[in-house]
């Protein structure tokens, strides 16, 4: 499960790296809507986590595992749709 090792750590990276610039453009513009996008990069972090927690475990369940992550999926694109909402 090579595969599954790599991409992890893709997304654990990627969330990582954008996390800061989210913040960024936050302090910098001060637009509410950009806190959603923040949350989103965290929920996309935890999910690189929980696909970690799942390899390494070896008695991890396969059911939970993937209600777990399909859940923090379900968050992240709530987040983003809520920061790209208009009033």
């Amino acid at each position: 499960m090579a595969f599954l090792d790599f991409v992890a750590a893709g997304v654990i990276v990627l969330s990582l790296a954008l996390l800061p610039i989210s913040i960024s453009s936050y302090r910098r513009t001060g637009n509410a809507k950009l806190l959603f996008t923040v949350g989103a990069f965290v929920a996309f972090f935890l999910v690189g986590v929980a696909l970690f927690a799942y390899e390494f475990t070896p008695d991890a369940d396969p059911a939970g595992a993937l209600a777990a992550i399909g859940l923090l999926n379900l968050v992240v694109l709530a987040l983003l749709y809520f920061a790209t909402l208009k009033r």
